[in-house]
C-alpha cells in the first residue's frame, strides 16, 4: 500500500513538472505573434497571418488548464453529468470541429465511416465531446506529419442497443508493458502526455454506463473504443 501511494506521489509531481513544462510552451510563440502585430502597426495582413497560430497555442493552455482543474474533480469524485437527449451524429461532428485546425496544422488526413442510421444517447453533451475531443486530441498529437485518423461510428440494435466509436490512428503506440494501467491518473504513457486525459475519459464514460477499451502497440498505432448504451425510449427505435 505505502508503495502504491509512494508511486502514485511521484506520478503526481511529474504530471505538475510536466503541466508547468508545458504551460510555458505556447507562451513564446503568443509573444512572438504580438511583437509581430506591434511591429507590423496592427496591420490586417500580419493579425490574419499570425492569428491562427496563436489560437492553437491558447487552446492548448486552456486544455492544460482544464485538465489541472479536472485533476480535483477526478480525485474528489465531483464530477456532475448534466444529460440531455443529444444526436450521436451532432456528438461526433462537435469533437471534430474542436480538433479539426489542430489535425489540419499537423498534415494528418480524417475520415469518419458515418452510420447508416443515427441515434440519440442520453447523455452530457458538453463531457462526452470532451471524451472524444481528448482523444482526437491525443491521435493528432502522437501521430506524424502523413499518418491517418480514422473514426468509425456505429449504432447496435440488439438486446442491448448501442453506440460504438472508434477512434483509430498510425501514431506513436503505447508499450505493452503500459497498457494494463493506462487508465491510472498521471500515468504518462508517451512522452508529453500529461497521464489525465485518459483517466477522465474513463470515468465519464462510466458515469454514462459504458464501457471504454485501448489497443496499441509500440508499431501499429492506438485504437480507442468507446461503448454506451442507446435507449430505445429515447432513440424511438421499436
Amino acid at each position: 500500500m505505502e508503495a502504491k501511494l509512494q508511486d502514485a506521489d511521484r506520478r503526481k509531481d511529474e504530471f505538475l513538472a510536466l503541466l508547468s513544462h508545458e504551460l510555458r510552451n505556447p507562451l513564446a510563440p503568443i509573444r512572438t505573434g504580438l511583437e509581430l502585430i506591434r511591429i507590423s502597426g496592427d496591420a490586417p495582413e500580419s493579425v490574419r497571418r499570425v492569428r491562427p497560430m496563436m489560437e492553437r497555442q491558447i487552446g492548448q493552455m486552456v486544455r492544460l488548464i482544464d485538465d489541472l482543474l479536472d485533476v480535483s474533480r477526478i480525485a474528489s469524485g465531483k464530477i456532475v453529468l448534466q444529460r440531455t437527449p443529444t444526436s450521436l451524429t451532432e456528438l461526433v461532428q462537435g469533437a471534430i470541429e474542436a480538433q479539426r485546425a489542430a489535425i489540419d496544422a499537423a498534415k494528418i488526413e480524417l475520415t469518419v465511416d458515418w452510420p447508416e442510421q443515427d441515434c440519440v444517447l442520453d447523455v452530457d453533451p458538453t463531457r462526452f465531446v470532451q471524451v472524444l475531443s481528448n482523444v482526437l486530441h491525443n491521435a493528432s498529437k502522437f501521430t506524424p506529419a502523413g499518418g491517418t485518423i480514422r473514426c468509425r461510428i456505429e449504432t447496435r440494435l440488439g438486446e442491448v442497443p448501442e453506440a460504438a466509436i472508434a477512434i483509430t490512428d498510425t501514431g506513436v503506440g503505447i508499450s505493452g508493458h503500459l497498457l494494463p494501467r493506462v487508465f491510472e491518473l498521471f500515468l504518462s504513457t508517451k512522452p508529453g502526455s500529461t497521464g489525465v486525459g485518459l483517466a477522465l475519459a474513463q470515468r465519464i464514460v462510466e458515469e454514462h454506463d459504458g464501457t471504454i477499451a485501448i489497443h496499441s502497440s509500440a508499431d501499429t498505432g492506438t485504437t480507442v473504443s468507446i461503448s454506451l448504451p442507446n435507449s430505445p425510449r429515447i432513440a424511438g427505435v421499436p
